[in-house]
C-alpha cells in the first residue's frame, strides 16, 4: 500500500495537465477557466499544456504565458496521444496531485477545488473525477452523459476529460492506451484504492453533434477497452452490463419524458460496440490517436 498524503500538512500542490491537439478554438477559454478557479483546498503550482498541435494552439498558449507565469507549454513535433501527454506532464512536475482537463472543457469556478477536497476527507481516495456537461445539439448525447452520471453515482469511475489523481499512483501510462482513465481505474481497483465522483466539479465540453459522429466516438472507445481487456483481463465499470442497466433505469426514472432518447442511446451504444468488435483487429494499433468527431 502506498503512503497516503498527510492531511495536516500545507495545502496540496496541484499541477493541471491539458493535453491538446489542434484546439485553437477552445484553449484560451479552457486556460482562463482554470487560472481563475476558486482556490481553497490546494495550491496551483503550474498548468502544463502538452501539445501535438499543428494549428494556432501553441501560439495562443504562448500569449497566455505572458499573462500567467504558471502556464507551461511542452510541444511535440508528432502526435503522441492522450496517455503519452499525461505521462509527460507527470514527469515534468513534482506536485502532490495531477489534474487532467481536456482542452475543450470549460470548468465551473469551483470545480478544481471540489476535485481536490476528497483527498483531504479520505486518505484512501487516490483519484477523483468530475461531471461532463455536453455542449451538443444531439439529445442522445445528453442522454448518454446522464446515464454516465447515474453510473458514477452507483460505482465511481474516472473520466479523462475531468479527473485528478495522486502523483504517486502512476509514473507513466503506456502510450497505446487511448483511454488513460480506464488504465488508471484498473490500477485503482486492483490495489483496492478509492475513486471519488464529485458531481459538483462540472465542466462543459464539446461533444458530437450528430449520431454518426457519436457512434464513431463510442466505437473508438470500445476498441480501446477491448485492447485493455485482452492484455489484462480488466473489464471497466461502464462495460459491466449490470451497472449500465441500473444506471439506465435510474436515468429513465428521473427523466421519464426522454425515455426514447435513453433507449436510442443504448441501441447506438450496442451497435457501436458491435462495430468495434469487428474492427478491433485492424484498428486497435491506431485507436489511441483520437480524431475529432464533432
Amino acid at each position: 500500500m502506498m503512503n497516503p498524503l498527510n492531511r495536516d500538512t500545507q495545502p496540496l500542490s496541484v499541477s493541471v495537465c491539458i493535453p491538446a491537439y489542434n484546439e485553437e478554438k477552445t484553449i484560451f477559454m479552457c486556460l482562463k477557466c482554470i487560472t481563475t478557479s476558486i482556490i481553497k483546498h490546494f495550491r496551483l503550482k503550474d498548468v502544463v499544456v502538452v501539445s501535438d498541435s499543428t494549428d494556432r494552439t501553441n501560439e495562443i498558449v504562448e500569449r497566455f504565458i505572458k499573462l500567467d507565469s504558471r502556464i507551461k507549454l511542452i510541444s511535440n513535433s508528432r502526435r503522441l496521444g492522450l496517455s503519452r501527454a499525461i505521462s509527460i506532464a507527470v514527469k515534468n512536475t513534482k506536485s502532490d496531485v495531477i489534474v487532467v482537463i481536456d482542452a475543450d472543457v470549460f470548468l465551473k469556478p469551483c470545480s478544481i477545488d471540489a476535485l481536490i477536497r476528497p483527498f483531504y476527507n479520505n486518505i484512501n481516495v487516490y483519484a477523483t473525477t468530475g461531471r461532463k456537461i455536453p455542449i451538443s445539439e444531439c439529445s442522445i448525447v445528453h442522454a448518454f452523459w446522464n446515464i454516465h452520471h447515474e453510473l458514477c453515482l452507483i460505482h465511481p469511475k474516472l473520466c479523462s476529460s475531468i479527473m485528478a489523481f495522486r502523483r504517486e499512483l502512476v509514473c507513466e501510462i503506456p502510450q497505446y492506451f487511448g483511454t488513460p482513465d480506464t488504465f488508471l481505474m484498473m490500477l485503482l481497483e486492483k490495489r483496492g484504492l478509492r475513486v471519488a465522483y464529485v458531481a459538483s466539479a462540472e465542466g462543459k465540453t464539446l461533444e458530437p453533434n450528430s449520431l454518426r459522429s457519436f457512434m464513431a466516438q463510442r466505437k473508438r472507445i470500445y476498441i480501446q477497452h477491448l485492447f485493455l481487456k485482452k492484455i489484462s483481463g480488466y473489464n471497466p465499470p461502464a462495460f459491466r452490463f449490470s451497472l449500465y442497466a441500473k444506471a439506465l433505469a435510474k436515468a429513465i426514472l428521473k427523466d421519464k419524458g426522454r425515455i426514447l432518447d435513453y433507449l436510442a442511446c443504448t441501441l447506438i451504444e450496442f451497435f457501436a460496440r458491435l462495430l468495434g468488435l469487428f474492427a478491433f483487429r485492424k484498428e486497435w494499433e491506431k485507436s489511441y490517436l483520437w480524431e475529432k468527431v464533432r
